[in-house]
């Protein structure tokens, strides 16, 4: 390739790399601005007094799951504890382990909701899954509502989504298809503090949600701005010199 021709590609090159780098910081502030206004969210609601679930299981649906997350409840119900399931892969304190999912159902409602009860460690045997306890008696639980976690990125749709009680994540479609339970679209989170009818084996950690969680991102939007100035100040000082030889 000729001098006449390298010198306006590398440019081209240069100023799309630069162009690159600054868009990736402009998404950071993007992620930034979204977890924000969800940090906002979970303040917000966690000031707010706590609702009855069985008062708003009629409004409840996936159009509007959005409206009710973080949403702070008390529920009165029984759970089905032959229809728990362990999602797989979990990890607490470096410990691989599961999340615990067990249906309960709302008093004097036909409607199931799916509790998070919490972690559980695999142990050294991956071949069995652990065992724990479950009270099959009515009881209030204090919680918040979340909505229920997606596949996995890149999830291969040919492969089972769950073996028996173990799920590699928790389909709602397919868990209602097996077995039969109307069930609200959201997950409730049991609240860490809670004592009632919890299997000591179950650990209960909410996800931290804080300044840092959103300052992160504001600190890689940062690192991406100052690449691509370093970048183009770089690319500048190099066809000045190419120039003047």
């Amino acid at each position: 390739m000729s001098e006449y021709l390298k010198k306006p590609l590398l440019m081209i090159i240069g100023l799309l790399i630069c162009l690159g780098m600054l868009r990736l910081g402009v998404w950071q502030l993007d992620r930034a601005d979204e977890k924000q206004m969800l940090l906002d969210q979970v303040q917000d609601r966690a000031q707010q007094k706590p609702v009855d679930l069985s008062s708003i299981v009629g409004i409840l649906d996936a159009a509007n799951t959005q409206n009710y997350r973080f949403k702070s409840v008390v529920v009165t119900g029984r759970y089905a504890p032959n229809s728990s399931v362990y999602i797989d892969n979990k990890v607490v304190n470096s410990k691989v382990g599961y999340t615990v999912l067990t249906p309960l159902q709302v008093v004097d409602t036909p409607w199931w909701i799916m509790v998070d009860r919490g972690w559980l460690s695999a142990g050294l045997d991956r071949a069995n899954l652990p065992p724990f306890k479950t009270d099959r008696s009515a009881h209030q639980l204090n919680g918040r509502l979340n909505l229920l976690p997606p596949k996995p990125p890149l999830w291969d749709d040919d492969y089972p989504v769950a073996d028996g009680a173990l799920w590699q994540y928790f389909s709602i479609a397919e868990y209602t298809a097996q077995t039969q339970l109307q069930l609200l679209p959201m997950v409730l989170e049991l609240a860490p503090e809670t004592t009632i009818e919890v299997d000591p084996q179950l650990i209960r950690r909410w996800a931290k949600i804080d300044d840092q969680w959103v300052a992160k991102h504001h600190g890689y939007a940062v690192q991406w701005f100052a690449m691509a100035a370093a970048f183009l100040i770089a690319c500048v000082v190099l066809i000045v010199r190419t120039k003047t030889k």
